[in-house]
């Protein structure tokens, strides 16, 4: 079964939201999970772009993907406000003993869990028939609410890494 990747508390958020996803390169603990928890929802309350509060929202989600979301049709976020997400994400790595910023390790979902792997071991999986064109993965460079709920777990053939593996499906 496919996890489900959306959250009731975001129907308020317009499509086009901003999302940053970052993956961990480890599972999380539950009691990690419980105590990132309550930072995120401290952080997010004080997050703030051109001295404007930011409607935002950010969660942990599978135990593996920190998210992060704001409402850019109220406040556009950027400069500042994106140096501070970067910083607070990178104090809660380094708290935890996380690394969230390592762009070439890939999410798959197999046999009903996540996977992670780096994505040269993924196109070596892919070069050995252990992967199929309709084995899903984690799309981290969606950029909006919208694309996330509609391409975030996606078959290997579509997105940046179908490209990569050369089997994109047009």
């Amino acid at each position: 079964m496919i996890p489900e990747i959306n959250s009731p508390a975001l129907a308020a958020f317009a499509p086009d939201s901003r999302i940053w996803i970052f993956q961990a390169d480890r599972a999380l603990t539950e009691a990690e999970t419980a105590e990132l928890r309550m930072l995120l929802s401290q952080w997010v309350k004080g997050w703030k772009a051109h001295a404007e509060p930011v409607k935002g929202w950010a969660d942990i989600c599978f135990q593996r993907f920190l998210i992060f979301v704001a409402d850019i049709t109220l406040v556009p976020v950027s400069g500042c406000s994106m140096d501070s997400l970067m910083r607070f994400v990178q104090r809660l790595g380094n708290a935890i003993g996380v690394n969230w910023f390592d762009r070439l390790q890939v999410a798959l979902w197999q046999d009903g869990k996540i996977a992670a792997y780096p994505l040269s071991t993924v196109e070596t999986l892919w070069a050995a028939g252990q992967l199929d064109l309709q084995t899903k993965y984690f799309n981290n460079t969606v950029q909006t609410l919208a694309a996330w709920r509609e391409g975030w777990l996606i078959p290997l053939q579509e997105g940046w890494l179908g490209e990569r593996l050369g089997v994109h499906a047009a």
